[in-house]
């Protein structure tokens, strides 16, 4: 189940046994779940003393809606300043070292045009002026590109009298 959260039956199921005295270990065997999860969860919440399903599991719901706000969009000064030295020709990766946030948030706030808490047209500060990211081709670290001149054979393939 990794990677699934933890249902409100779950939660309280995680309740009953704190309160039975159970260790965290057997509460997580009794769920089927590794016993991290089920310690973060009781940690995050209060503690084994002050454990509340039913305000875990609606603070777990509020942690998860989507969309939520950019870091541009909590933070009108940030967004400023970052504007300001996108202005000044600095770049994303510079400006992120400085500002202590990710050169891929900047990059994504530039691309919004004006989406996602950063001005429209910031794009033209960078060094490059495009207006649109290029995509990336997925499938994972070095996908092969087919050669424009079509497949080769090695030499020791080759038959002899072409040697």
């Amino acid at each position: 189940m990794p990677g699934v959260a933890l249902s409100a039956e779950e939660r309280e199921e995680i309740r009953v046994g704190i309160d039975r005295g159970d260790t965290l270990t057997e509460v997580a065997l009794s769920l089927g779940r590794p016993t991290s999860t089920v310690s973060r969860e009781v940690k995050r919440n209060g503690g084994r003393s002050s454990y509340c399903a039913v305000r875990a599991h609606g603070r777990a719901a509020k942690k998860r809606a989507r969309p939520r706000e950019t870091m541009f969009e909590s933070d009108p000064e940030l967004s400023g300043r970052v504007a300001e030295q996108l202005a000044n020709k600095d770049s994303p990766m510079t400006i992120a070292i400085a500002e202590n946030i990710s050169h891929e948030t900047i990059y994504q706030g530039v691309y919004a045009n004006g989406r996602r808490g950063l001005a429209a047209g910031l794009g033209r500060y960078l060094h490059r002026h495009r207006r649109h990211r290029k995509a990336r081709p997925r499938g994972g670290v070095g996908a092969k590109k087919a050669s424009p001149l079509g497949q080769f054979r090695g030499i020791a393939l080759r038959p002899v009298a072409a040697l």
